[in-house]
């Protein structure tokens, strides 16, 4: 049996073409097209077992992972949403990047396919006219407003993942984390797996 990765709070699988929000249980570790992956399992209504959503299913049904450690569908819209997705997209750490913003959804995207084009394609992502560099890690870099702190609020997350890695500088504003050898670069699967487990497992309560 496949060993489970339980999710924390707050973790979703959303889709705005049917509006719908339903929350990650748990995370299946497994492959998609040769690459490392995490699949969402949700509930499956009153008296079900919990479903596994299947690669297929994430794609053909346009929908996404998102973090969202205040969201309480209860009181969204005056509704409660389905908690069984007919097909969902998940961000499932084989895309290119980690982008988190700073309301605290975490999604995955994929870079563009010319280098050149990173710069322009940051700017636009981040919501911003010049985009700052910073290494999280060897291999591992972020990206964000160099006038976040003016423009926008406190992005909790970044803080807190920055912390496991030593730094302890407030950061304001989405970022973007991509890999970085000579220039930018896709994430290595295993390191946006291992990202996204770290932020999965963040305590966002503590951080100030």
């Amino acid at each position: 049996m496949t060993d489970l990765i339980p999710a924390a709070p707050g973790w979703y699988v959303h889709s705005t073409l049917i509006g719908a929000t339903d929350p990650v249980i748990a995370w299946s570790p497994t492959t998609n097209d040769g690459n490392a992956a995490l699949l969402p399992y949700v509930p499956n209504g009153p008296g079900y077992v919990p479903i596994l959503l299947t690669a297929e299913q994430m794609s053909d049904g346009e929908w996404s992972v998102v973090y969202r450690p205040n969201y309480d569908p209860a009181t969204e819209d005056g509704t409660t949403y389905s908690l069984t997705p007919p097909k969902a997209k998940p961000a499932t750490g084989v895309d290119d990047a980690i982008l988190v913003t700073e309301d605290g959804i975490v999604t995955t995207l994929n870079l563009p396919a010319n280098p050149e084009n990173f710069a322009e394609y940051a700017a636009a992502v981040l919501r911003c006219a010049t985009v700052e560099h910073l290494e999280l890690a060897p291999g591992v870099s972020l990206w964000f407003d160099e006038d976040g702190r003016a423009n926008y609020p406190y992005n909790p997350v970044i803080d807190g993942l920055r912390a496991l890695y030593g730094t302890t500088d407030s950061t304001h504003g989405p970022v973007l984390i991509t890999g970085y050898g000579q220039r930018v670069e896709p994430l290595a699967q295993e390191v946006a797996l291992r990202l996204l487990g770290e932020i999965n497992r963040l305590d966002i309560d503590e951080q100030s």
